[in-house]
């Protein structure tokens, strides 16, 4: 989002940490940055973080170390130099702040956020309550449409490095709670729409962190966000394919309870059936369902495309299907997961070669889902490979190498 409100839309701050107020954050510490100049012209320091804000607005990886090293030398000056709530520096802050995110700083760019949230806050209270002119300073709506949409920017990139960086989860969702309040308010006036990129990106982020916190609403949410890419996109696009299967590996980590012999689903003869993933109550077992889906529209791709890129997708939904199905799903389907998993390995040693590490991984995961159906000569067989490859590659003292000894050998000893 671009940070357009001029600076004659947000006055002074009275009350902001830079006057002496404590801050909303004590355990963290901005950027460090170098020694303060004595003196800065102002209007040249304004014009530079306008221009810097302007160019690195649509920032993207490519440009991140760049984006950092530009505001680290800016804000030098800005912080010493302009008012708190200047919005050539809140914009500059924020900016500053996902660059930092986007390179794993996530302490630096959590304060830069709390930073810029603080004064623009603390700007707005103080101009509501002092103004006589009926909020002077939103005497346009459109400006203060464009600072409400800045704050609600803010308020979702602190939620979302919250989510990455903090242990709170009570502040973490309060955040995330507020962030989402300024969202439907923004929606509401048609500043913002439902089907905006960063508004979806916002929602799939508060969903994942609702599942992580076992909030079973979060899967709605998530799956409101994968109705719109779905419409938007198409339901074949790697972007909703990317949204399903990043949905499935969450929900799959839910655990709601221990499941026994007695709620497997069996028909009226008493044989077992196969489990309706898609409408299951164990959120594991819809999460199965949903792999299912996004494997059988990349089988399709790659059939149509036979890409080296859908061959490393349809790979991957397979492993995370197999893996849910061994470990996660209710009950337990090891031959079909034992066969995933000899496709994606059969895929992936014809691309690699057999003695690719990723291709060796592969084969330590078969090897423990055969040896989970009793099947031990042929999991020591492939635990055996395992063993082999790592003691060349890694030494045979290696940690790693003699634990696959050790796994190796239990193995072959109880066939």
């Amino acid at each position: 989002l671009k940070c357009n409100f001029g600076p004659s839309h947000l006055g002074p701050c009275a009350a902001s940490w830079h006057d002496g107020a404590q801050p909303m954050f004590t355990s963290l510490q901005l950027p460090s940055l170098a020694p303060r100049p004595v003196a800065v012209d102002v209007d040249s320091l304004e014009g530079r973080l306008a221009a810097a804000n302007e160019e690195f607005q649509g920032m993207g990886r490519n440009n991140v170390a760049q984006a950092e090293a530009c505001y680290r030398d800016l804000l030098v000056g800005a912080e010493q130099s302009l008012d708190p709530d200047n919005p050539d520096l809140l914009c500059a802050k924020n900016i500053f702040g996902m660059a930092l995110r986007l390179q794993d700083k996530k302490d630096e760019a959590e304060a830069l956020f709390r930073s810029a949230l603080e004064a623009s806050d603390s700007s707005s209270q103080t101009t509501a309550a002092t103004d006589p002119r009926n909020h002077g300073k939103f005497s346009k709506e459109a400006d203060k449409g464009a600072e409400e949409l800045f704050v609600c920017q803010l308020r979702m990139n602190l939620a979302m490095t919250l989510k990455e960086n903090s242990k709170n989860k009570r502040e973490i969702e309060t955040h995330f709670m507020q962030a989402d309040d300024d969202l439907m308010a923004l929606e509401a006036t048609g500043i913002l729409r439902g089907n905006d990129t960063v508004v979806l990106h916002f929602r799939q982020c508060y969903a994942e962190f609702l599942l992580q916190i076992k909030d079973v609403t979060g899967e709605g949410l998530w799956r409101d966000v994968l109705r719109i890419k779905a419409g938007l996109f198409g339901e074949e696009d790697r972007r909703t394919l990317a949204c399903k299967q990043a949905l499935a590996e969450c929900l799959a980590s839910i655990d709601l309870g221990r499941h026994t012999e007695s709620n497997i689903p069996v028909d009226a003869t008493g044989r077992r059936i196969r489990v309706d993933w898609r409408n299951s109550p164990i959120p594991a077992n819809r999460a199965a369902g949903l792999l299912e889906e996004v494997m059988q529209v990349r089988e399709n791709i790659l059939a149509a495309a036979n890409r080296e890129e859908d061959a490393v997708l349809l790979e991957g939904t397979q492993v995370q299907l197999a893996k849910v199905l061994m470990n996660r799903s209710w009950p337990p389907d090891l031959p079909e997961g034992e066969m995933l998993l000899r496709h994606a390995l059969d895929s992936r040693s014809r691309r690699l070669g057999a003695g690719d590490h990723t291709v060796l991984d592969l084969r330590w995961v078969l090897g423990a889902c055969l040896s989970r159906q009793k099947k031990r000569d042929a999991a020591a067989v492939e635990f055996k490979i395992c063993w082999e490859a790592r003691r060349k590659l890694l030494g045979p003292k290696h940690p790693e190498t003699r634990f696959a000894e050790r796994y190796y050998r239990q193995t072959k000893r109880s066939c």
